[in-house]
């Protein structure tokens, strides 16, 4: 758990559909947000855990569930969509605008899980098992 702040700079991600998604798709959702790259392997061990968290919610219309994946150079085109895909998670993926977002955010490291409450604040910066237990205790105090 952190001390609750502004996000540091404008999130700004496409998805699938190209169509870019900003923090003003998060307003009154709560938001967790999973920093990956496709070369990291502990990333994809993490993945079953995130679509878990993502088929509990998948229908509550409060909560938004990103897989944000950090694009490298050696990534094709759509490859972080696809490389989902084959593994068979259906949780939304986006990729960033800006390929320097995630250390804007503060990642060290990958995979980092953000949470973000109502009002626009992170409230949680950690593993995704944390994020989960984060979530869950927002949703309580809804």
């Amino acid at each position: 758990k952190v001390e609750q702040y502004k996000l540091p700079v404008k999130f700004e991600a496409y998805n699938e559909q190209k169509l870019l998604l900003t923090e003003d798709n998060f307003q009154n959702k709560i938001v967790l947000l999973d920093f990956w790259y496709s070369g990291c392997g502990v990333c994809f061990k993490k993945f079953p855990q995130l679509q878990t968290v993502y088929e509990k919610y998948q229908n509550d219309s409060s909560v938004m569930i990103l897989a944000v994946n950090k694009p490298i150079e050696e990534d094709k085109p759509n490859q972080a969509f696809e490389m989902i895909r084959e593994e068979g998670h259906s949780f939304p993926v986006v990729i960033t605008k800006d390929a320097d977002l995630a250390e804007k955010f503060g990642v060290k490291g990958y995979p980092t899980t953000f949470v973000i409450n109502r009002n626009g604040q992170i409230v949680y910066k950690g593993d995704i098992e944390g994020a989960v237990k984060m979530v869950a205790e927002l949703k309580e105090t809804d």
